[in-house]
């Protein structure tokens, strides 16, 4: 009995340890060769079928090899369901079926088997002129199909190893919204900016819309852009869970079969509506409404089907374009129209407008906005618009205007910004996503606020697709702060500093916004501005012949290319980096007005992208890609001053939590952009030594230039090449300290710019679920990170040394003490602080030192097995301690968190006072 007693304690144990793992990710992690996408049942199946469709597409018709897919996908799940039986065939699939006969009979048979079923079922799936279409198919056709059915590979003609590949009896329909990103031509994804939501994604989308909503069950919804029907049959599925719930204790006899018919049958007539542009799409959609609705019922064979419901056949969803089709069978879920210009829906009738929309176009030519306009017509008074959309609606200073016109016309109320998740969700991303829920309504409360949820990659969303929020990635923002900062041309700069940005990050680039800008001093030419910027010539295209005129300079002057290696090396442009322009650009665009003074020195060269950035101090020519700011020559000391900075942390710190793209999209930060970077003059700095910190990093750069310049080299001798490299490190080094000096920089403030240098930048939009980000890593493994110690060690000392700094301020005798422990079987860190009268170096607790009470605390992790809990932080306070848990991944124990985490500390501290 004891030695079963032990088995037992030691199973409980492996299955909490082992439940543990997976909600904190790290058994995805440890064994990730086992979840990789590419390899998953949809994955394959969805290969298949585009290699299907270029089989049929050039022989039968692309619009009639896509009918003839979803028709074979729709008796495929018919079969493998059970509520269909193959007529001489009974208990066989489709393949095991068809590969019994020649081909010339499986395809009269296959053809045979539509007539059936569109008698039976009446459904939209078969309304197509099957006699047609079925002059174009081939027997020889037959092959591929079997083949495909079977689960071979066919681009590569590989045979399966002798196993069935698909069984759709346990393929969730909503994995067939899959098929739709494969079934788009490339011409229909530019034009028209339609892509398939994964499924997870329009669960969350409509969690969104539905959340907080009693009656979320009564209400009526709009897909305006339904695409493959993800977002319809997800709700369908939701709506009709909810009714059978409901009524869960009236049994399964003959009434409640009909009731539960007439019951789903209202969801498709009453409650949700799908539009779209594309025949294809909306046949896809029938096709998953069809499945997931006859999946309510049990048995769902068709003839119990036909037997027990009073209307016998299924209902036809799809209204085609210009059908004026009616009838008792008629419920027109399904509307084959543009939903910009469709007159068919009446307008103001809809609770709730969601799904996601074409994303084509560019800032206000987006076609997306032009969906959430439209909306406005189709919702009722306080109806709610919940979509997935470009995130760069809120994130492109062209936008400001439209922002503008959105928050005086709608009421705001959650915005989940995806951009970390972009490559995770979307294998083929273009551009980033969010998700954006609004009320149709005028605010009346300046207090309304805002959610704004910003989700990162963590540990415990290695599964492909899962996105999950802690405490830590919700913000909130006044509805009425982003009317004023859209009006000042500021909300996108607003959105993006709340996106990566903590309470303390929002404190310095406050503080950092109320000194002078530089396009304060930069400007055009015209705009007599100290300083002129301006950006390169462009060649003129061949073709243009009305826009062209020929080239000022001479063929001796020197001339730099964007692409030039060095100029990702180096500080500052030596001659020797150049070469003497030619004839190489003979002819100009002429709608570009270049001022040449641009070209002279002094002068410092940015990149478009922000990656290379070099001082100048003789005339050189370049193109468009790089942009200039000149100076006077009695300015050549600021100049060179800016060089340093603009490649300091201080400067990317900036422009990472306030440029558009990057860490959302691309890592690129826009000229205008960078002139919205704080530079002060020295007469203007925070500092009385403004003057000689300008002139000891100029006076530094200056000589390493000299230095430099009378090095005998060729530009491709890497080893000069690799010091120039070791000499722009130095300079970033040396002059650091400088410019935080000048700019009034404190400890604290350095060590949020570190961490977003060191930790944010590298961690941003990972490119795939098996990435090894810094904010992923484990504790165990913060040495890595420059400046940092293993384990707790960094994150105490800042969050000790924070606390009783405060403390010594206002004369308290008491310090505190921090106490970590590291829980390696459950991927769990623990951190206590304790009153002391003296300081005290923090301690690390090893399994042995750990009391029953310490064990406990990391029992609260476990209180509930789900994810969600696992990403709270969890403060304690127990008599005179306070306790932190936490999972084992740096981006919980950073210092920047243990900053926040101090303040946070402090206002519970006077809460309770």
């Amino acid at each position: 009995m004891v030695e079963r007693w032990d088995v037992v304690q030691d199973f409980l144990s492996n299955k909490q340890s082992l439940l543990t793992k997976v909600e904190s990710g790290d058994f995805y992690k440890q064994y990730k060769a086992k979840f990789n996408p590419s390899k998953s049942v949809d994955g394959y199946l969805t290969a298949n079928l585009l290699e299907l469709r270029n089989y049929l597409s050039p022989r039968i018709g692309e619009d009639c090899s896509h009918d003839f897919i979803c028709r074979l996908l729709f008796v495929c799940y018919l079969v493998d369901r059970g509520i269909y039986s193959l007529p001489g065939y009974s208990g066989l699939s489709l393949h095991e079926a068809l590969i019994q006969m020649a081909d010339d009979e499986a395809l009269r048979y296959l053809y045979n088997q539509f007539g059936i079923l569109k008698t039976k079922f009446n459904g939209s799936m078969f309304d197509q002129n099957l006699k047609e279409e079925s002059s174009r198919f081939k027997a020889e056709y037959i092959t591929a199909l079997k083949n495909f059915l079977h689960g071979d590979e066919l681009a590569k003609g590989q045979k399966t190893l002798g196993f069935w590949a698909y069984d759709f009896k346990w393929i969730p329909v909503e994995t067939i919204s899959c098929i739709y990103e494969n079934f788009l031509t490339g011409i229909d994804r530019k034009e028209k900016g339609a892509y398939y939501t994964p499924r997870l994604l329009a669960e969350m989308t409509i969690d969104c819309a539905v959340e907080s909503d009693p009656d979320w069950h009564q209400k009526r919804y709009l897909d305006p852009s339904c695409g493959s029907g993800i977002f319809l049959v997800t709700l369908f599925n939701r709506l009709a869970t909810y009714w059978q719930f409901a009524h869960k204790h009236q049994g399964n006899g003959e009434s409640f079969y009909v009731e539960k018919d007439t019951a789903l049958r209202h969801i498709l007539e009453k409650q949700i509506v799908g539009i779209d542009i594309k025949q294809a799409s909306c046949v896809l959609t029938c096709f998953s409404l069809y499945i997931a609705f006859l999946d309510f019922f049990e048995p769902i064979d068709i003839l119990t089907y036909q037997k027990e419901s009073k209307y016998k056949k299924l209902p036809k969803l799809l209204k085609r374009k210009f059908s004026c089709e009616q009838g008792e069978y008629f419920i027109p879920v399904v509307i084959e129209d543009d939903a910009l210009t469709t007159e068919t829906l009446v307008p103001e009738s809809f609770d709730v407008v969601f799904g996601n929309p074409p994303w084509v176009g560019r800032s206000t030519k987006q076609l997306a906005l032009q969906f959430v306009d439209r909306a406005k017509m189709f919702l009722k008074e306080g109806g709610i618009l919940c979509q997935l959309l470009p995130s760069k609606l809120f994130l492109n200073i062209r936008n400001e205007d439209w922002q503008t016109q959105f928050f005086q016309q709608w009421i705001l109320d959650r915005v989940v910004q995806l951009a970390d998740y972009s490559h995770i969700l979307f294998s083929s991303a273009q551009a980033p996503s969010m998700i954006l829920k609004a009320s149709k309504g005028i605010i009346e409360n300046n207090n309304h606020n805002v959610i704004y949820d910003t989700p990162k990659f963590k540990p415990s969303c290695r599964p492909h697709g899962m996105v999950l929020i802690s405490a830590l990635d919700r913000k909130m923002v006044r509805q009425s702060e982003l009317l004023f900062q859209s009006k000042c041309k500021k909300a996108h700069v607003l959105w993006k500093s709340m996106f990566r940005g903590t309470g303390r990050d929002n404190r310095l680039l406050e503080y950092l916004d109320q000194l002078p800008k530089l396009n304060d001093l930069a400007g055009p030419a015209k705009s007599h501005k100290r300083w002129i910027k301006g950006q390169g010539f462009q060649p003129a295209a061949v073709t243009h012949k009305r826009t062209r005129k020929e080239a000022w300079w001479d063929p001796e002057d020197l001339y730099i290319s964007a692409q030039q290696p060095i100029l990702f090396d180096t500080a500052y442009l030596l001659k020797k980096d150049c070469r003497p322009v030619g004839n190489d650009f003979p002819l100009l665009a002429e709608d570009r007005k270049n001022n040449k003074e641009i070209f002279s020195p002094p002068m410092v060269l940015i990149s478009q992208g922000f990656e290379k950035i070099v001082f100048c101090n003789f005339p050189v020519l370049f193109q468009d890609s790089l942009q200039s700011v000149h100076a006077p020559a009695e300015d050549e000391d600021i100049l060179l001053f800016l060089t340093a900075y603009l490649q300091s942390d201080l400067a990317r710190y900036y422009c990472f939590h306030t440029s558009s793209t990057w860490g959302i999209e691309r890592d690129v930060v826009r000229f205008e952009e960078v002139l919205q970077l704080p530079f002060p003059l020295p007469e203007e700095a925070p500092t009385e030594n403004g003057h000689q910190i300008i002139k000891t990093v100029a006076d530094y750069i200056r000589f390493k230039m000299v230095s430099m310049e009378q090095t005998k080299f060729d530009l491709d001798d890497e080893y000069l090449n690799q010091q120039r490299k070791v000499a722009k490190q130095q300079l970033k080094e040396f002059a650091a300290p400088l410019i935080d000096e000048y700019f009034g920089i404190i400890d604290t403030e350095r060590i949020l710019i570190e961490d977003t240098a060191h930790i944010l930048f590298p961690s941003a939009t990972p490119r795939s679920i098996d990435e090894n980000l810094p904010t992923l890593y484990s504790l165990k493994d913060a040495s890595r990170i420059r400046s940092y110690d293993d384990g707790l060690t960094s994150y105490a000392q800042t969050l000790t040394d924070t606390i009783n700094h405060w403390a010594e301020e206002e004369g308290s005798p008491w310090r505190v003490q921090a106490k970590g422990y590291i829980d390696h079987t459950k991927n769990i860190a623990c951190l206590s602080l304790h009153l002391s009268k003296t300081r005290e170096a923090y301690q690390t607790l090893s399994s042995k030192d750990v009391e029953s009470s310490w064990k406990s605390r990391l029992g609260l992790m476990d209180d509930k097995q789900t994810v969600a809990h696992l990403q709270r932080q969890i403060f304690v306070f127990e008599n005179n301690s306070f306790h932190v848990v936490r999972p084992d991944a740096l981006a919980y124990w950073t210092k920047t968190v243990a900053l926040n985490d101090a303040d946070e500390i402090y206002r519970m501290v006077l809460q309770m006072k």
